[in-house]
């Protein structure tokens, strides 16, 4: 062989070197590249699931938050609706300790020994009237807070 054919093949061998060499390079600078966008990418989707996270702790705060407020107003309603059905049971036992003149107390249980209880005696001109209804029965039918008649009429 020549020299001139070697330096041909010196030259194609430098060449492909060179080739491999820029090949590896190119080859280590996509491989950085390529970890640098898949390390942005895992952070990006870090920070999403971290909002997203977030976001489903402050709506579930909203939630409990809201249920609290209904469960407030629900104890309040029932605390003023007890109170104000306590205090018709009272009026209503006052009115009947009034109209009768019985000794009902209200640590007894509301059984129909109220209603036993009898009227006084009707004044003269409630005599004159013979056929007006029973003013106690008529109350406590009235008064009574259950759809049906304390007294048959």
């Amino acid at each position: 062989m020549s020299a001139g054919a070697w330096r041909a093949v010196g030259a194609l061998l430098l060449v492909v070197l060179l080739i491999i060499v820029g090949a590896a390079a190119a080859w280590r600078v996509q491989d950085w590249r390529y970890g640098k966008q898949l390390a942005e990418q895992a952070r990006m989707h870090a920070d999403t699931l971290n909002q997203l996270s977030q976001t489903a702790a402050i709506a579930q705060r909203a939630e409990q938050d809201k249920r609290l407020a209904i469960e407030q107003r629900l104890a309040a309603s029932e605390q003023t609706h007890f109170r104000k059905m306590s205090d018709v049971q009272r009026d209503q036992d006052r009115l009947l300790l009034l109209i009768c003149g019985c000794q009902y107390s209200s640590t007894q249980p509301r059984l129909p020994k109220a209603v036993e209880c009898q009227p006084p005696p009707p004044p003269a001109a409630w005599i004159m009237q013979p056929y007006e209804a029973d003013l106690t029965r008529r109350m406590l039918n009235e008064l009574s807070p259950s759809p049906t008649k304390a007294t048959g009429d």
